[in-house]
């Protein structure tokens, strides 16, 4: 009697009251980008965290729509807030299981199917909140070339995990087109994806920066997973018109083109300078003994540039040329079981 007395005369909080008036609570479609944002400046009190994850863990927001909403904040807040990361982590979500509305079979498929995959694939996100944030920067800092190996392999497991949800992604959206809320989650997924692409790439050119000579079966194993991401982003890609309408995302990352653009890059050649520049001198003082008249005219620092795209050029090509065949043959098997399944 006394705990019913003091649910009638508890206040809710700021934070609640919030949640419950916005459109982030409605078992509809509407769904405000900006009351999102508006909700991240209440996401930095440990007590908000406790609160939004039990106002959405109630029984009465157990709807496809609520959960959907919940899903697409949670996405977006992992990455950004370490102490929302543990707590997400440390959550049992028994009620996410269940269904408010139980006769709605469409939203039973779409939670087996869409929901409860992609939250799995939040608790890995929220688990690794820090090996992701380090592995971002360790790309662009000296990184014992092991450790950066074995970073890039986790990191393609996250990635791989994510694109398994591709396929009953594109069945969902061909059978619901007008799902708001899906698309949102398609479109937020592929943009995920291509951010950690961009960094798997990276972190070749700096594997091959820092280790130029080596030539190691794992990095022809990191260069092939690559190869499939890519082919499966290709494909992600081309059922966009049914999650991108605006055509707002970039097209799939290719390795080779963008090899070839980081090596013409200034970046990527002042990064390369202090390994090549031993190099450099030999060949130079070699070339300068054997040139003709016009080649000693050449500006140093041409030739210097010319090196580097040399040096750099060969290495896509060892790369890319030689297991070009074997990583298309086992790509297009590993993309046939997944995404046209």
């Amino acid at each position: 009697m006394i705990q019913k007395i003091s649910e009638i005369f508890k206040q809710d909080s700021e934070f609640i009251r919030f949640l419950k008036k916005s459109s982030l609570s409605k078992d509809n479609q509407v769904y405000e980008q900006e009351e999102i944002d508006f909700l991240l400046q209440y996401m930095t009190k440990e007590k908000n965290l406790r609160e939004f994850f039990d106002f959405y863990s109630n029984f009465d927001m157990q709807t496809y729509n609520i959960k959907m909403k919940m899903l697409i904040i949670t996405h977006q807040f992992i990455h950004s807030n370490e102490e929302f990361s543990k707590q997400f982590t440390s959550l049992r979500l028994t009620n996410f299981y269940l269904l408010k509305h139980s006769h709605r079979n469409y939203e039973t498929w779409l939670l087996l199917n869409i929901q409860i995959p992609f939250l799995s694939y939040l608790q890995k996100l929220a688990i690794s909140f820090k090996e992701i944030k380090s592995y971002k920067t360790s790309i662009f800092r000296k990184s014992n070339y092991q450790n950066l190996m074995i970073d890039s392999f986790k990191m393609v497991n996250i990635v791989n995990m994510a694109l398994s949800l591709v396929p009953n992604l594109k069945i969902a959206l061909q059978n619901y087109p007008y799902d708001r809320l899906l698309q949102k989650l398609t479109f937020n997924i592929y943009q995920e994806i291509q951010g950690y692409q961009k960094n798997l790439i990276n972190s070749i050119i700096t594997l091959l920066n820092e280790n130029s000579k080596i030539q190691s079966v794992d990095l022809y194993e990191l260069l092939r997973e690559l190869k499939v991401i890519e082919q499966k982003m290709i494909l992600y890609h081309q059922f966009r018109n049914q999650y991108d309408q605006k055509e707002i995302l970039q097209s799939p990352l290719q390795i080779q083109i963008y090899f070839e653009n980081q090596s013409k890059s200034s970046i990527f050649q002042n990064n390369c300078k202090a390994q090549t520049k031993r190099e450099y001198r030999q060949s130079s003082s070699r070339t300068t003994r054997q040139s003709t008249g016009e080649e000693a005219t050449t500006p140093r620092s041409q030739r210097f540039l010319n090196y580097l795209d040399q040096q750099y050029s060969s290495c896509a090509q060892l790369l890319l040329k030689d297991k070009d065949k074997i990583i298309q043959e086992e790509s297009e098997t590993q993309i046939d079981q997944t995404i046209q399944a």
